[in-house]
């Protein structure tokens, strides 16, 4: 976050920083948030603070994975014919003939 900040700094009072967090809360558990904000300037132009906020992302960042994880399946089915099964690979069915030759 210190160098997403320091960017904004050298780009300027309209520069926008973002990032995603996780958070741990008390009453749901840990949550992905995204942050957004700018920083704040006095009349000689220093900084003075920073103005964020911030969004509840959890939903999208979990499907956000189960897609990447799908697609990692969906890869190793057809470059090698696995399939998975609570959590395991395993190798679609041979006949006898693939394995005594």
């Amino acid at each position: 976050m210190i160098e997403e900040q320091r960017r904004a700094l050298r780009y300027g009072k309209t520069h926008f920083v973002e990032f995603e967090l996780l958070v741990r809360t008390a009453e749901r558990g840990d949550r992905w948030v995204a942050a957004r904000g700018r920083a704040l300037y006095d009349d000689a132009g220093e900084v003075t603070g920073w103005a964020m906020g911030l969004r509840d992302i959890h939903d999208e960042v979990m499907a956000r994975r189960a897609l990447a994880a799908s697609e990692e399946q969906a890869h190793l089915v057809q470059a090698h014919g696995w399939t998975q099964g609570q959590g395991y690979l395993f190798s679609r069915p041979q006949p006898l003939e693939h394995w005594v030759g």
